[in-house]
């Protein structure tokens, strides 16, 4: 395949909200996903609780050209965000990156030009089959398959300014999620080393756009994992969460590019289960 972005800060975007691993490491990779229809970036995540995605469509592209049958191969993820800025972070959107696989060889070449300087680069592609569209599906056919009890459409802004609160709160780990068809309808609360936090929300306060829940529903999540799902905020135009009756969140954030056309960050959040031991077994 091969394609090209005018704005290389939107790709860049993109991947940072999929990236989970933080300083010079580069032990992440991402498994892409070409078809003629998009291009699906696909990560495993440090925690086990979460999985993620990010699907740019062809039409964000200025160029696009994949075989009927599409393909796949892996890379990492650090490497590739490392050439993507090699003029620099502040030069992202006046660069522009054509990238271009064949599978013959196994190579995965990224051509980036800014204001007519040009530069290559050429990556090795990965063995590996530690995270395949195939896996995702499962992920998601197993969301789809439990009873869906909230579905909701929030304001990034907002829901960004509630989690700095929990940030913030030194030493917490778990955060609970409370959602209800009655008040307090939205709450978000953990505790930490120096006090606890609680956070509500009313379903006509400015957080939603839309807001539907049956019954009653709370999980404990593990917080980094959930700040991990909501990287995306800072450059989401809107997110719609839903939580199944299995306490699966599945966030989706859209982002829009410079042209108009849509972009998606997907996550599937795992609840935090504690095995219970049964009375008399040590």
């Amino acid at each position: 395949f091969s394609a090209k972005i005018e704005n290389t800060k939107e790709l860049y975007s993109l991947l940072t909200c999929l990236a989970t691993v933080k300083g010079p490491k580069h032990d992440q990779n991402a498994h892409i996903e070409v078809s003629p229809n998009e291009i699906v970036f696909m990560v495993k995540a440090r925690s086990k609780h979460t999985a993620c995605t990010g699907t740019m469509p062809n039409n964000i592209f200025s160029a696009f050209e994949c075989n009927e049958s599409g393909g796949s191969f892996c890379i990492n993820l650090g490497t590739m965000m490392e050439c993507l800025c090699i003029f620099g972070p502040t030069s992202l959107a006046t660069t522009s990156v054509t990238m271009d696989y064949r599978a013959e060889n196994g190579k995965f070449e990224m051509v980036l030009e800014d204001q007519g300087i040009l530069t290559v680069c050429s990556l090795s592609t990965i063995d590996t089959d530690e995270y395949t569209s195939e896996s995702w599906s499962q992920m998601t056919s197993a969301f789809r398959t439990s009873q869906q009890l909230c579905r909701m459409m929030m304001n990034p802004e907002y829901l960004r300014e509630a989690l700095y609160e929990l940030q913030d709160l030194q030493g917490a780990s778990i955060v609970t999620v409370l959602v209800s068809s009655s008040a307090p309808y939205f709450r978000i609360s953990s505790s930490g080393n120096l006090g606890s936090l609680e956070i509500e929300f009313s379903k006509t306060s400015d957080l939603f756009q839309d807001f539907e829940c049956d019954g009653i529903n709370e999980c404990d999540y593990p917080l980094e994992a959930l700040l991990q799902g909501m990287k995306a905020l800072a450059v989401a135009h809107e997110t719609y969460i839903r939580i199944n009756d299995e306490g699966v969140m599945c966030i989706q954030h859209q982002i829009d590019s410079s042209s108009g056309k849509k972009c998606f960050v997907d996550f599937l959040l795992l609840p935090n289960v504690v095995d219970e031991v049964e009375d008399g077994e040590p």
